[in-house]
């Protein structure tokens, strides 16, 4: 497996854009290392042949592009695949859609789902989650038809399971939302989004990222339909769930805070955009270098703020902001 390190500590130099990471060499004796062997030969000696081993090895080094390529060259797998093999093609599915290879990924979930044989017929959830991948997959390149297509089918089969989870069930509603938010549809995006919500909430810890995302899509919704106070208490409600739920310096925290800052900056209520601007940058100065064009996009933001704090001039001849302004800061 060749050398491996134990991370035993990241930390950012103060001031600097450079981080700090302390690193132990494990060897023989290190038990999780051992255990790390075993697993590793463990899955390798399940493979009939060599480049099964190649294929199941890159898949668990997370090295998308070349399981495919072994995964391709090996002719025993095309001609007679088993639950194994399309197991491993749709996990390399999986690979290829996280790094943005959606044509790889299409390409992996399209083989397993010719491939699927009676044993793959008996595992419904199996193939629910294989065409919302497949929907997934078509909806970022942008083939909203298809997307739709897919994620209804995988949607009809979850109804149909008595043992589907109600979690499920709000993925796939949520999932109906995105493309028809894309399609502009905003009114059926909403309520897609609420009846994700109302299920998630019932059968979620209330601390839970997806109850706090959700919150985040119908906020986009109302910001969409320009009804900013509508969407400011959905992205409040979003920002409570995440502090709880998230690690401090999350990026998810650092968004919601620059939402609700534009959202309140449109509401005149400056001083109060200006805290949340502040929050947001403090987070991103610990998660970005500091030359990285975001940081001086959320910097500008906030020295806008501060400017537009001490010019009241906007605001008594108008009494709002205009959101063209807004574009300006990438907001």
């Amino acid at each position: 497996m060749g050398t491996v390190f134990r991370i035993k500590s990241i930390d950012k130099i103060s001031g600097s854009a450079v981080w700090n990471v302390r690193l132990s060499l494990t060897n023989h004796t290190d038990a999780q290392l051992e255990n790390l062997n075993l697993y590793m030969r463990q899955e390798l000696q399940q493979c009939k042949t060599i480049l099964s081993k190649f294929t199941n090895l890159m898949q668990q080094m997370n090295f998308p592009e070349k399981a495919l390529h072994f995964y391709m060259k090996n002719s025993d797998i095309e001609k007679n695949p088993t639950i194994e093999d399309i197991t491993l093609k749709y996990l390399i599915g999986d690979l290829c859609l996280h790094a943005n290879n959606y044509e790889g990924a299409l390409n992996c979930y399209q083989n397993v789902l010719e491939d699927m044989n009676e044993n793959m017929q008996e595992k419904p959830m199996f193939i629910c989650n294989l065409y919302n991948r497949i929907g997934n997959t078509y909806l970022e390149l942008g083939n909203l038809d298809l997307a739709h297509e897919f994620h209804q089918r995988a949607f009809d089969l979850a109804l149909s399971l008595p043992e589907t989870n109600q979690g499920q069930i709000a993925a796939n509603y949520i999932y109906q939302g995105d493309i028809v938010m894309e399609q502009n549809k905003m009114d059926e995006a909403l309520i897609f989004y609420q009846k994700a919500l109302a299920l998630l909430i019932v059968h979620l810890p209330s601390t839970h990222s997806s109850i706090a995302h959700t919150y985040s899509r119908i906020a986009h919704v109302y910001r969409k339909q320009e009804k900013i106070e509508e969407a400011l208490e959905m992205f409040e409600k979003s920002l409570s769930v995440l502090v709880d739920s998230s690690a401090a310096n999350h990026p998810s925290i650092s968004a919601t805070h620059r939402h609700i800052s534009t959202l309140l900056w449109i509401l005149t209520r400056d001083e109060e955009a200006l805290h949340h601007g502040l929050q947001a940058l403090q987070i991103d100065a610990n998660t970005l270098h500091l030359d990285d064009p975001q940081m001086k996009r959320r910097q500008d933001w906030v020295d806008f703020l501060r400017r537009d704090i001490h010019d009241h001039k906007c605001r008594l001849e108008e009494n709002s902001h205009d959101w063209d302004q807004l574009s300006q800061f990438d907001m």
